[in-house]
């Protein structure tokens, strides 16, 4: 394989596609003094059914270890855009909600996501929109 072929394979393409959505929703977010992890977490949370999640939940949700998930979660508590309390009915369970704070923030990267997705598909006419979403959801099962 030339280094033509190898710029132009699948892999390296879907890590440049991932680290430029990432940048510009990092640059997006600095006004909020959050990162793009947070905010992922953030709108798990805002979309969930109670905006409540278990730390369990959340390191198979973004399939990370338990200490990235308690770091990052530990920092958003800082900012208090979550609360973390132990769950009543099991000890064992650690729960992660929004406050207040985090679903206001919450509705703002859920307009920065929109705006991000606008602009990475900016080059795409609608039906080709609508191929990379299905070709996405496609693979994604796989996963």
């Amino acid at each position: 394989m030339n280094v033509l072929e190898q710029v132009n394979s699948i892999f390296p393409l879907i890590k440049i596609i991932n680290e430029g959505i990432e940048k510009k929703a990092n640059q997006a977010l600095q006004q909020f003094a959050i990162t793009f992890s947070q905010m992922r977490i953030l709108m798990s949370l805002y979309y969930s059914v109670d905006e409540t999640y278990a730390l369990k939940e959340l390191e198979k949700i973004f399939n990370l270890s338990q200490q990235t998930i308690a770091g990052t979660v530990s920092r958003l508590e800082k900012k208090e855009l979550v609360a973390s309390y132990t769950d009543q009915k099991d000890k064992r369970i650690k729960k992660v909600s929004l406050t207040p704070k985090g679903r206001e923030l919450s509705v703002k990267g859920k307009e920065i996501v929109e705006e991000t997705e606008e602009w990475l598909c900016s080059e795409l006419s609608l039906e080709e929109q609508n191929i990379f979403l299905s070709l996405l959801q496609k693979i994604s099962v796989n996963m």
